[in-house]
């Protein structure tokens, strides 16, 4: 398995043209999984208290992605780690 992050130009969208939309306190990363390429949007509590908070899986169903959970995850990154997965077939 590897993580890159987003920002790494290696690690460009597929669609360089649509960038990915800013979301305050998200970060990206593309995981490749046995040859399959997956995007990860991560949020979670800021300041002292990064990388703290119980992880929460974020899933959504066809035909969404991440953003679809744009208004949730300002709701519930300060107290989670969100880990919201782009699944195949979409986004």
């Amino acid at each position: 398995m590897t993580i890159t992050p987003a920002s790494n130009p290696a690690a460009a969208p597929a669609r360089p043209d649509r960038p990915l939309p800013d979301v305050p306190r998200v970060s990206h990363r593309f995981v490749d999984i046995g040859g399959v390429r997956l995007h990860v949007a991560k949020a979670g509590p800021s300041g002292p208290a990064a990388g703290t908070g119980d992880p929460v899986l974020v899933l959504r169903s066809f035909p969404q992605h991440w953003y679809a959970w744009r208004h949730v995850i300002g709701l519930l990154a300060p107290q989670y780690r969100l880990i919201c997965v782009d699944l195949r077939g979409f986004g």
